[in-house]
């Protein structure tokens, strides 16, 4: 995930020889569908130790990008290999979570009756990304 001017967009980070996988692009569409930008960086892969990251992790109704939907969306910053800060929130994806899928994840339809319906604006997500992302001043 990416924060610029209060905007966010996913940018998908592959190194050389590494392939987009088919759940991968899945995602990715879904989050397109859902109004937030969406690119393919290509990088070459360096361990900073010092450098905090932020690991980002989508529940979602099932796997079709043209029907499912978002149900959670989670992340983790590391520093030194530890966890240091935790966010997640529950999203409304406004139809049914099948069975299969509540016994896969532990979401139910109770748990985001009253969630947000939103994907695109979940407060402290991007304060936690533009902590680890934003250029310092």
């Amino acid at each position: 995930m990416h924060v610029r001017d209060g905007k966010v967009s996913f940018v998908e980070v592959k190194a050389e020889g590494d392939a987009i996988r088919r759940n991968q692009l899945i995602r990715l569409r879904q989050l397109e569908n859902d109004g937030i930008p969406v690119e393919i960086g290509r990088v070459d892969y360096g361990l900073d130790p010092e450098q905090d990251y932020v690991v980002v992790d989508i529940e979602t109704t099932g796997a079709w990008s043209s029907g499912d939907r978002i149900t959670e969306i989670g992340a983790v910053k590391v520093r030194n290999h530890q966890v240091v800060d935790e966010w997640h929130s529950l999203v409304n994806p406004q139809r049914p979570i099948p069975a299969k899928i509540v016994e896969l994840t532990g979401i139910s339809n109770q748990m985001v009756r009253d969630a947000r319906a939103t994907r695109r604006q979940n407060p402290g997500l991007p304060e936690m990304l533009c902590d680890v992302c934003c250029p310092k001043m």
